[in-house]
């Protein structure tokens, strides 16, 4: 199974915190799931918290059991670099470019 990460927008939106201020956490998960087929919430150490899958063909995959594992080790050994540089990239509050990341099926 492949899962793509998004590089930030080409036109961001120009006040997000205007627009977004008011959204519950239901509402903000709701967003996220809607905009991508998987969501993971990682903890500081990478480790997968919570996920959302919004098609029901990836859900069949065993995305559940990366609960609790940390996300490289979900991952094949190609794409483990690849989530090394998203992890960091995000644990620096930097922009990462898109990337293609493999898991075992």
């Amino acid at each position: 199974m492949t899962v793509q990460s998004s590089a930030p927008a080409a036109i961001s939106f120009r006040e997000p915190e205007a627009a977004f201020a008011g959204l519950s956490p239901e509402a903000a998960a709701g967003l996220v799931s809607a905009a991508s087929d998987v969501a993971l919430i990682l903890d500081r150490d990478g480790v997968v918290r919570d996920v959302s899958v919004s098609n029901g063909d990836l859900a069949d995959n065993g995305i559940g059991d990366w609960l609790d594992r940390r996300w490289i080790d979900t991952v094949t050994d190609e794409s483990r670099v690849k989530v090394e540089e998203l992890l960091g990239a995000a644990f620096k509050g930097q922009a990462s470019r898109w990337r293609q990341v493999n898991h075992p099926s």
